[in-house]
């Protein structure tokens, strides 16, 4: 997969995952771990949950690749039947989903489909199409995944399935989970490949209970620039440690000292105040008159 050149290309999922090229994912989680925790981790095999199938699953459906399932006839994974009949699926690369779950997937789609960015983000181009660009400044093989590549236009889409899909649980999605690294990092690919001169970056994101809501949301240019200084620091650390053959553990031998976070430290400081008298939440209300 190696030898495959700059430009866009239909991988499966195997294919995608299997080659050398650095993706959003790997820069962030090498910032994350010690390289030598990181090299391991990428020669492992992918990990599977229900619920990155049931997100998998409504991602496929939404993406309109109905032949990537298999419908297990029962009420749940707990029987020796249900069980080797789901681990059956993923040996071959498909998504097992429960009956009742395939109609909630469905349901998602149709939601989603209602909404009118998210029908028009989807509705005209190609799913699924891999990018492959070398890093201008490092060298880097780079590679990302889009989920749709328009025929024409600049928006391109991101579609990610949520249990809370409030502003402030997104917002906190979009730090902890590292979107802002993932945008930015999808935008210089299609840059590099000139897929469009003024790309859009659209996160779609969809409720997973009903109704099934959706928001379309665009992360501010503030946000896109930390992504960009994190993913230049993930491209640096990569090239550093291929040149040398080199892939450092984080071994400390000294003792050193350690805190809490600052909102541990305020809840503690809230309790205390309360047991001491300083602070009743439950304490009457004491007006000026009394």
């Amino acid at each position: 997969m190696s030898a495959l050149a700059d430009g866009v290309h239909k991988l499966s999922e195997a294919a995608y995952f299997g080659h050398s090229a650095l993706s959003a994912s790997g820069a962030k989680r090498l910032l994350e771990v010690s390289p030598a925790r990181w090299r391991l981790e990428q020669a492992a095999p992918p990990r599977h949950s229900p619920a990155f199938d049931l997100g998998r699953a409504a991602h496929m459906l939404v993406l309109r690749d109905r032949e990537a399932f298999e419908i297990v006839d029962a009420e749940d994974w707990r029987t020796k039947a249900a069980r080797e009949a789901r681990d059956g699926a993923r040996a071959e690369g498909l998504v097992p989903l429960l009956a009742h779950q395939f109609d909630q997937v469905a349901a998602m789609a149709a939601a989603l489909r209602r909404h009118p960015w998210a029908f028009e983000a989807f509705s005209r181009g190609a799913p699924e199409q891999t990018l492959l660009w070398t890093d201008a400044e490092t060298g880097v093989r780079r590679r990302a995944k889009l989920d749709w590549l328009p025929d024409q236009g600049r928006i391109f889409a991101d579609y990610k399935t949520a249990a809370d899909i409030s502003e402030d649980a997104l917002q906190k999605a979009i730090f902890d989970h590292d979107h802002y690294m993932r945008a930015a990092w999808y935008l210089d690919g299609i840059r590099a490949l000139k897929l469009a001169e003024t790309p859009v970056y659209l996160f779609i994101f969809q409720c997973k209970e009903p109704p099934f809501e959706v928001r379309a949301r665009q992360l501010a240019p503030v946000d896109l620039e930390w992504g960009r200084l994190r993913n230049a620091r993930a491209l640096r650390l990569f090239a550093e440690c291929r040149a040398a053959d080199v892939w450092p553990r984080w071994d400390d031998d000294e003792i050193r000292r350690i805190t809490m976070p600052d909102w541990a430290h305020r809840r503690l400081e809230a309790e205390h105040a309360a047991e001491a008298g300083a602070f009743d939440p439950f304490a009457p209300i004491q007006t000026a008159a009394e």
